[in-house]
């Protein structure tokens, strides 16, 4: 009986928590191509975006999305993931495409948590 009471205590706990992190917003970026060479593929990721954040939306997630164009290149592409993170305040980033944007982005910024 005494275990019982114990994992009953232990599961309201991790529910009041849970309750409290699903109540927090979360900003989520995009960093996708609307421009560039690999225009034709940003949009159709967004959309999946979009889709997967109103399934977390439907479960309880608060997420707000950002989005940003990456242009395919590596300059536009970090400077809109500097103003992600530094401006938008966002805790990850979904993108790029293409490895010659990703890895400068990658190399230049980087989410706090």
């Amino acid at each position: 009986m005494k275990k019982v009471a114990i994992v009953l205590t232990v599961l309201l706990f991790c529910v009041a928590f849970v309750s409290g992190a699903l109540a927090q917003e979360i900003k989520v970026g995009t960093l996708l191509a609307h421009t560039g060479p690999l225009k034709e593929f940003g949009p159709n990721i967004q959309n999946g975006v979009v889709l997967a954040a109103k399934q977390m939306a439907a479960a309880g997630f608060n997420i707000k999305l950002i989005h940003e164009d990456s242009e395919t290149s590596a300059i536009p592409a970090t400077n809109a993931a500097k103003k992600l993170v530094e401006v938008d305040k966002v805790v990850a980033i979904i993108g790029a495409l293409a490895s010659g944007v990703t890895v400068p982005v990658a190399e230049s910024v980087t989410c706090p948590n």
